[in-house]
């Protein structure tokens, strides 16, 4: 719920909210604390909430007893470079919150919170033995890694190699488009030489983003693009209608190509964002023929692709070669003119129909703010 102000907050706490990871600014952690709601605060790739939220607070906060740390969603590059809770501790205690509360952030008190307290959140009998043990407190440098009582990690290495699991083969094709899709399929038709249309403003390392209005030609009965605002398409892929989807989008800046992804929150269509329409079809195709995914194309050729053919959501690889291809990826959409650190991360988060402004959906364009859907085109003339 973010930058949900009372009324409307009180009505959200009623429905029995236990907590909320969306806070972005100081002044909503106090209000939905004094409604009784928790504040799980959220550090992951895109959102970059941590500092600002707890930085102000410090010194004017009795304690953090209501605090939990979340990542939401992280890519496993930040993973492995950063950390994931542990960092999160970390960076709090930079900040200047005494270790031992950022610790408590951590475990006791998302244990009490999630009523996980009898078995999980602190060192006691009876409790598993899930044990982290430290080589500096301050900097949570951690040596050795105890799951259920053993011991899974040690100086830097695994000791203990997961199970691997069957997956059942119907998991891996997911991703099914409308056969025939051509370029003007994700495209606006209008009539006239120009439209003022709503475009959805990325605003870096966050997901929430801006309703912008912009002029663009028409050309050809189409509403064309024109940098640095791109063209955006969400195809249906689950096989229930084959919905499209179409506007305009802000903050990649592709000069050429496309991008696309199957990970698109929160359900999770194939989401397309291109300075060209035939490489935005490429995409599309290229990722059905992956199970999924994320693609970077030019000239209808695949620059970079990690596939995630695991309901077109997860990779099936070892996580080392999901980095190595990320990064690729994100190089590839460096080469396509996108300035964002973590471009397919803020593309998975441009079809959020629950976080303002504006969402793009297989069924169009939402306002986040009144759960409407919109007409991107305002005006022709």
């Amino acid at each position: 719920a973010p930058g949900l102000r009372p009324p409307e907050l009180d009505a959200y706490a009623a429905l029995g909210i236990g907590d909320d990871h969306e806070s972005v600014e100081p002044w909503e952690v106090v209000e939905k604390l004094r409604r009784g709601i928790w504040i799980l605060v959220r550090e992951g790739t895109t959102e970059r909430n941590l500092e600002g939220l707890l930085r102000p607070l410090i010194g004017k906060m009795r304690d953090f007893r209501f605090f939990a740390f979340c990542t939401d969603d992280k890519h496993p590059n930040d993973i492995l470079t950063e950390g994931h809770i542990d960092y999160c501790v970390r960076r709090a205690i930079e900040l200047g919150i005494d270790p031992v509360e950022a610790i408590r952030m951590a475990t006791l008190n998302p244990a009490l919170h999630f009523r996980l307290d009898a078995d999980l959140g602190s060192l006691a009998p009876h409790r598993l033995a899930d044990i982290l043990l430290l080589r500096d407190l301050e900097r949570v440098e951690i040596d050795t890694v105890l799951f259920e009582g053993r011991v899974v990690f040690r100086n830097g290495g695994l000791i203990w190699s997961p199970r691997p699991k069957e997956i059942p083969e119907e998991y891996m094709r997911s991703v099914h488009v409308p056969e025939g899709l051509r370029p003007m399929d994700l495209l606006i038709g209008a009539k006239g030489e120009e439209a003022l249309v709503r475009v959805i403003e990325i605003v870096p390392e966050q997901i929430v983003n801006r309703e912008v209005r912009r002029w663009l030609p028409i050309e050809g009965g189409f509403i064309r693009a024109q940098y640095p605002v791109n063209h955006l398409a969400v195809v249906e892929r689950h096989g229930r209608g084959g919905g499209i989807g179409r506007g305009f989008v802000e903050g990649f800046s592709l000069e050429s190509g496309a991008i696309a992804s199957t990970v698109a929150h929160d359900h999770h269509n194939l989401v397309v964002v291109g300075a060209s329409p035939e490489d935005m079809v490429a995409a599309v195709r290229i990722l059905e023929q992956a199970g999924g995914g994320f693609v970077a194309v030019r000239d209808s050729k695949p620059l970079a692709l990690v596939p995630l053919p695991f309901l077109g959501l997860m990779s099936t690889e070892p996580a080392e070669k999901v980095v190595e291809a990320l990064e690729e990826a994100n190089e590839a959409a460096k080469e396509l003119g996108c300035p964002l650190r973590a471009p397919f991360m803020q593309l998975e988060f441009v079809t959020l129909p629950t976080v303002p402004d504006l969402g793009m959906t297989d069924l169009g364009l939402v306002d986040a703010r009144s759960f409407t859907l919109v007409d991107p085109v305002l005006e022709t003339k």
